[in-house]
């Protein structure tokens, strides 16, 4: 059960990552657009850094501005990665 628990918080979180930055991407004027990352790289660091990634697709994106909102947008998911966890150990237990 504990390796369930982990593969769906993990793949929430990986998942929803990958959700906020396809919708941002079609939000960006084309010069933001030209300097964000390929597939390739916004994959890698979805898997190397999950949520986390958002504070590096926000600052190639948008700078400072971007900075902050990646750390918003982290902490959300982060947040909602939590509730998930525990919500799952509540159902399952330890």
């Amino acid at each position: 059960m504990q390796a369930l628990r982990v593969l769906t918080v993990s793949l929430l979180g990986i998942f929803l990552t990958l959700a906020i930055v396809r919708w941002d991407r079609k939000n960006l004027d084309p010069e933001q657009r030209a300097r964000s990352w390929n597939p390739a790289t916004t994959g890698q660091a979805l898997l190397n850094f999950g949520p986390f990634s958002l504070l590096g697709w926000g600052w190639v994106t948008r700078r400072w501005l971007g900075l902050w909102l990646g750390v918003d947008a982290a902490f959300h998911v982060s947040v909602l990665m939590v509730l998930v966890d525990a919500i799952f150990e509540a159902a399952v237990g330890k």
